[in-house]
């Protein structure tokens, strides 16, 4: 996902000379290795932690997380939605406050500083991808007919091997 991330950073920089260093972006792939996180207890006032920290504070996060270490779902189909940030580009312009609270650096996303990645993904057992170039109706089709294997925050380390 960090390669992915950091070719369309360098796509978004040639093409719009005005790029300000945030993308979104929706993809429709193939997987190749999944590398997960989620959350274990349901994120409410009584599960606070005794400890009145944020979930993923070190002492709370192996009772509140499930990061996953070994790959999953390899062949399979996930519809990805997602947001990063190009933190060599100058970020000057965006309150720092909000850029802040829409980014963390996740404890299992720890390699890359050059940037920021939050993305979400939903796999489905191993749909075809067509190249057709239209990325809304495949990802309606898949929601529809295709059978759910999982929801999760998806890692930076995450490979895919084809993607629209």
């Amino acid at each position: 996902m960090d390669e992915l991330y950091a070719s369309l950073f360098t796509l978004a920089r040639e093409k719009e000379p005005n790029f300000k260093g945030i993308i979104s972006v929706a993809i429709q792939a193939d997987i190749e290795e999944f590398y997960r996180s989620g959350i274990k207890i349901a994120p409410i006032k009584k599960f606070t932690p005794k400890n009145h920290e944020m979930v993923i504070y070190p002492d709370n996060i192996k009772s509140w997380m499930n990061i996953g270490t070994e790959p999953m779902f390899k062949g399979e189909t996930m519809i990805s939605f997602g947001v990063g940030v190009d933190l060599t580009t100058d970020l000057s312009g965006f309150d720092e406050e909000v850029l802040g609270s829409l980014f963390y650096m996740h404890p299992a996303n720890t390699v890359n500083k050059q940037m920021l990645l939050h993305n979400h993904a939903v796999v489905f057992k191993d749909v075809s991808l067509e190249k057709k170039g239209d990325l809304d109706g495949g990802i309606k089709s898949i929601v529809q007919n295709g059978e759910f294997l999982d929801m999760s925050h998806i890692l930076d380390n995450s490979k895919i091997k084809h993607a629209l």
